[in-house]
């Protein structure tokens, strides 16, 4: 069972076609779904290969970390670059970078949903590239918890970049406030994109980023910062 939506009864889902299209003919459509059933399991594939060395990187530096030859000698970074050279030894073409940067944002990934309920169901139904940009959403402080951006996506249909766009897309703001909003230190923007994760209410956080702006001038906020 997926975990539940906050807020989900508020959230409008996005309606997309009927599934007979109206002016494609059958052998394009035919065409067309044959082709995407092949990219989904090269899709699935490719998510199965990050979650399995992830975790594979996570047991084994739970399995050596505390062993004395090891303890304060070798780090966690240095078995992602070593790991990372036995990966590519003897492929046709590296599967991660050299450095051990793939491999650590597959296992810090992994790591971050390990104790999630439901997180094998999640796994199946959204790619490895939802889960790293659900995590990277969360340490911004744009979502109150990992997970709940992988529920919207599965309860709206979002590929990876589509449920990151529902959580960082700035609200419209009124032409004259454009250039006031262009002054704003980084982290007052950061803050009001923070609203939009409220239960999903848009126009609540427009609201409020609009007082925001109205009654916060841009040398009262550069003072706030200092």
């Amino acid at each position: 069972m997926l975990p539940s939506v906050p807020g989900a009864a508020m959230m409008s889902g996005t309606l997309y076609p009927p599934a007979r299209s109206t002016f494609l003919d059958d052998e394009s459509i035919q065409t067309i779904q044959k082709e995407a059933r092949k990219y989904r399991i090269i899709e699935k594939a490719r998510s199965k290969k990050q979650f399995f060395f992830g975790r594979l990187a996570n047991e084994i530096w739970a399995q050596i970390k505390d062993r004395p030859d090891i303890r304060g000698e070798i780090y966690k970074d240095d078995l992602y670059v070593e790991m990372s050279y036995w990966i590519n030894e003897g492929q046709d073409f590296p599967l991660v970078g050299a450095s051990g940067e793939t491999l650590r944002r597959w296992a810090e990934t992994a790591a971050q949903f390990e104790n999630v309920p439901a997180v094998k169901e999640l796994e199946e139904a959204l790619s490895f590239d939802h889960f790293f940009r659900a995590r990277k959403l969360y340490n911004a402080g744009l979502v109150e918890a990992p997970v709940y951006p992988l529920a919207i996506a599965v309860k709206e249909g979002l590929i990876a970049e589509e449920m990151t766009n529902r959580f960082t897309d700035p609200p419209e703001i009124e032409p004259e406030k454009l250039e006031l909003r262009m002054q704003f230190p980084e982290w007052a923007w950061l803050a009001a994109y923070k609203l939009l994760s409220l239960n999903g209410e848009r126009e609540q956080a427009e609201f409020h980023l609009r007082e925001y702006i109205r009654i916060v001038s841009p040398e009262e906020l550069l003072e706030e910062e200092k």
